[in-house]
């Protein structure tokens, strides 16, 4: 029932990246991963930057899947260099990928990057941010 829904509104908004992710997760959870991998590859030809980052996390999954671990690895890290490594889901599954793999101390370092890169976005962001000294209003 989800994929014919999902199709049909294809068929009407075939430029939607949001079906086209969906339809990718339809295919992926039956296990069809090269459907999945072209419905994902097709949102990504549409959906805005910002997006970018849930369709890398997600052809990473597939890679997974087909066994093609380093290609996982590398899409995982694509999804986290858009919009300043502020993708929780990509970190998450880069660390799980990590810690599958026996790298425990690798897992370590991602979940320490992403706490390194929130914190510093996080001050820049702040209205109390400290001042540099000479630093002016």
């Amino acid at each position: 029932a989800a994929l014919a829904v999902i199709k049909d509104g294809l068929r009407k908004c075939p430029q939607n990246h949001r079906l086209h992710h969906a339809l990718g997760d339809v295919y992926l959870d039956a296990n069809m991963l090269d459907f999945a991998e072209e419905s994902y590859l097709e949102g990504l030809q549409h959906g805005p930057e910002w997006s970018k980052a849930f369709f890398y996390t997600s052809l990473s999954f597939v890679s997974y899947a087909k066994g093609q671990v380093q290609e996982s690895r590398t899409l995982l890290r694509q999804s986290l260099e858009i919009n300043g490594g502020m993708h929780a889901q990509g970190v998450i599954a880069l660390a799980q990928l990590e810690e599958s793999e026996g790298n425990i101390h690798a897992a370590r370092e991602v979940y320490r990057d992403a706490i390194s890169r929130y914190e510093r976005r996080r001050r820049k962001r702040s209205p109390f941010r400290s001042k540099s000294p000479g630093e002016e209003d």
